[in-house]
């Protein structure tokens, strides 16, 4: 995880461009709640995963 770090504050940098274009705030619970719920879907996929795993991959 450590080494995703980088490149998820790189991520979250851009994302917080879009406040400028118009993207509120109360938006990003929305959001959040998305990716869990998809990340969640494609973690539960991975075999090579137990289950602690996957619950950690989708931690916010």
């Amino acid at each position: 995880m450590e080494s995703l770090e980088p490149y998820l504050y790189g991520i979250g940098q851009l994302h917080c461009k879009y406040a400028k274009r118009g993207f509120k705030p109360e938006y990003w619970e929305v959001f959040l709640d998305a990716m869990e719920h998809a990340l969640t879907e494609h973690a539960s996929g991975l075999a090579d995963l137990d289950t602690s795993e996957r619950q950690e991959a989708v931690e916010v």
